[in-house]
């Protein structure tokens, strides 16, 4: 019986979901369209704390410097934060000061 309650949370979760996407009201012409730059044409560094160990930081370390090479203005900092626990905690904490705060987790 615990699949069907697995499957029946998933497809609740699912129909919310596009519920959510289907009354969302998109114009295409948001400021935010206008602020991504389509080049970067200045150095630019970003700083992404992750919780990522093993083959996954493995990865992650590979897939960032085939992105430094194709974007060569755009330094990435890779910082790891322990494990996804720690993370989560140092985000909530360092929201006091929200100049301290990574670009992406």
């Amino acid at each position: 019986m615990k699949i069907g309650k697995k499957l029946i949370t998933f497809a609740v979760a699912g129909l919310a979901l596009v519920g959510t996407a289907a009354c969302s009201k998109n114009t295409g012409n948001s400021d935010a369209d206008e602020k991504i730059p389509a080049k970067i044409n200045k150095k630019t560094s970003i700083v992404f704390w992750h919780g990522m160990h093993g083959a996954q930081e493995a990865t992650l370390k590979q897939l960032t410097n085939e992105f430094e090479k194709k974007n060569p203005n755009v330094k990435v900092k890779l910082e790891n934060q322990g494990s996804y626990i720690d993370l989560q905690g140092k985000l909530t904490s360092t929201m006091q000061s929200p100049k301290n705060l990574p670009t992406i987790t």
